[in-house]
């Protein structure tokens, strides 16, 4: 009877175990594709110019001008 107790709090222990893994897991693939998902609708769609160079792709989007510093631009090196 205790050797039972104990196997089935074993079991239990180890499906609890595998659920927090999968959801962790899950939810840092989740994270990392809405990183990829901003990235995509800041470029298509709120960027005025998206530069592809060799090596990287860059995206502009024109600010306000900056009283400070004269420029009016925000850029994002994908």
């Amino acid at each position: 009877m205790r050797a039972k107790a104990k196997a089935d709090i074993s079991e239990k222990r180890a499906k609890l175990q595998d659920v927090v893994s999968n959801e962790n897991v899950v939810r840092e693939i989740a994270d990392r594709n809405e990183e990829e998902l901003e990235t995509i609708n800041f470029a298509f769609n709120e960027a005025d110019t998206i530069v592809i160079g060799p090596d990287n792709v860059t995206i502009f989007k024109v600010l306000e001008e900056n009283a400070e510093t004269g420029d009016g631009s925000e850029e994002v090196i994908v």
